[in-house]
């Protein structure tokens, strides 16, 4: 999971009682992506790196991964330009390359 941050007003994590399913736990970081939050954008690339929310409609696709991390990284979100990084290094859902992975 990516971690939420303690702080950033742009950021605001949400409320802090856990969802009680994963439905929720969907609804609720779909809810904070539609107000552009970094570490949702973030958790979204996790569920589509994992492919772990397919039940719930959000299908494995390492394209989309680095496309949610890369809307995180570019708000200076770190788990997120790692995320990132990791997928250039690996070649998921990018082209290989290991010096971009360094990069980001």
């Amino acid at each position: 999971r990516c971690p939420v941050p303690a702080s950033a007003a742009s950021n605001a994590a949400p409320p802090s009682e856990p969802p009680s399913s994963d439905a929720e736990e969907l609804a609720s970081v779909t809810r904070a992506v539609e107000s552009g939050r970094s570490w949702a954008q973030c958790q979204m690339g996790q569920w589509c790196s994992s492919g772990e929310m397919a039940a719930h409609g959000i299908q494995q696709s390492h394209g989309q991964a680095a496309d949610w991390n890369r809307k995180s990284a570019a708000q200076g979100y770190a788990p997120a330009q790692f995320n990132l990084g990791a997928l250039y290094e690996l070649g998921n859902g990018e082209c290989h390359s290991q010096t971009l992975g360094c990069e980001v």
